[in-house]
């Protein structure tokens, strides 16, 4: 994955109906996350933190718009984000190419990571459209939920390129794009 400054990541999945909950990471590799975006569904709360060997303070946000067993549309930004996992008013793909996700490959090509996958597996009870954006900037990322509520995570690292990602627990990936 090739992700520079300014970019915005879209994902679309599916969340499965036993799920507690998932994470997506952004940054340089497993031990070197700048974004771990963590909705956690037992606890009814979003967690985002950063990784540099060691986890940083965790941010929460009370504001819980996925469910288990629903589909999910996500949108983060990251152009000019401060402070942390906040909350805005609404209205105020894949690691490496050949990633495989659990049903489906992705392949991101130089300049335009677009992947499709050809489906769930049969467990996942689809009901909404999960999506979410993450925009990437300086000063931080700009996580833009479905429902128009936006979260932002400061770049506690300073990296001006990600080239890593990982979804994990009960999201499975329909398609993502780098634009």
């Amino acid at each position: 994955m090739d992700m520079k400054l300014g970019s915005t990541l879209k994902i679309k999945g599916k969340i499965a109906s036993d799920a507690v909950g998932f994470a997506l990471n952004l940054g340089q590799g497993s031990s070197k996350v700048d974004l771990h975006f963590n909705p956690r569904f037992r606890e009814s709360v979003i967690v985002c933190n950063s990784l540099d060997g060691t986890w940083g303070e965790e941010q929460k946000d009370g504001h819980m718009c996925f469910s288990p067993g629903s589909e999910v549309k996500v949108r983060s930004e990251g152009r000019g984000a401060r402070g942390g996992c906040q909350r805005e008013s609404p209205g105020g793909g894949g690691e490496h190419p050949g990633l495989d996700m659990g049903f489906g490959t992705v392949e991101a090509n130089p300049g335009a990571a677009v992947a499709h996958f050809p489906g769930p597996p049969a467990s996942l009870t689809p009901s909404l459209l999960p999506q979410f954006t993450v925009t990437f900037d300086n000063d931080g990322f700009k996580v833009k939920l479905s429902d128009g509520h936006q979260l932002t995570f400061p770049n506690r690292m300073g990296h001006s390129h990600l080239s890593y990602l990982s979804i994990q627990g009960g999201l499975s990936i329909t398609s993502f794009k780098i634009d």
